[in-house]
């Protein structure tokens, strides 16, 4: 199964995702978590452009980072994901295309349709989650983690891009919860999933 998370930073996709990866393992299946947030072409264009002081987005033009980033995430889909699920292995995708697609538009990203068409190439997810969570409350976990630095009113304008623009078939779960309680609720859909698998093989 390929199977995916999207929602604001702070919603708990990757703690999820582990939780997930661990579940799928105590049943005996072949699990990979790819986690690929910090990935060349996001890590290369930020280091470049922190030498001028400036932003990736801003030094290259959003168009440019996010055009970039899609080809990246193609060919590691197409070179690395896909071969796996062929192999008969789960894929569980933390931060989804979805969420890169609409952080874009909430940055203003011009070409946006060339960017989704490119995206568009890549296998559709069996599940895909939709961790939905107050922009406070995000804002509010990322800042007691650390790691991250984060703008409100940005995460409040990628929240009103993931509410518009996700698509309708994306489970959606409260991620205002318990952590535990939000598994819950994805581990009886993935149950239901492999069951209707099993049925078909």
């Amino acid at each position: 199964m390929f199977i995916g998370f999207t929602g604001l930073d702070g919603a708990g996709k990757s703690t999820q995702s582990a939780k997930l990866s661990q579940f799928l393992r105590s049943l005996d299946r072949q699990c990979y978590v790819s986690e690929s947030k910090d990935d060349l072409v996001a890590q290369t264009s930020q280091a470049i452009a922190k030498k001028y002081g400036k932003t990736h987005r801003s030094y290259f033009g959003a168009y440019a980072f996010e055009l970039s980033k899609a080809f990246s995430s193609v060919r590691f889909h197409f070179s690395v994901i896909q071969p796996m699920l062929i192999q008969g292995i789960d894929i569980i995708d933390p931060r989804t295309n979805n969420c890169r697609l609409q952080l874009a538009r909430s940055h203003g990203c011009e070409n946006i349709d060339k960017v989704s068409e490119i995206y568009n190439l890549i296998q559709p997810y069996d599940l895909l989650f939709f961790i939905k969570i107050d922009p406070l409350i995000a804002y509010e976990r990322i800042n007691k983690r650390g790691t991250d630095c984060e703008v409100l009113e940005e995460l409040i304008s990628f929240n009103n891009q993931l509410e518009e623009k996700t698509p309708d078939f994306a489970i959606a779960i409260d991620g205002n919860q318990e952590a535990d309680i939000i598994f819950d609720n994805i581990r009886e859909r993935v149950l239901d999933a492999i069951a209707i698998q099993d049925k078909r093989v």
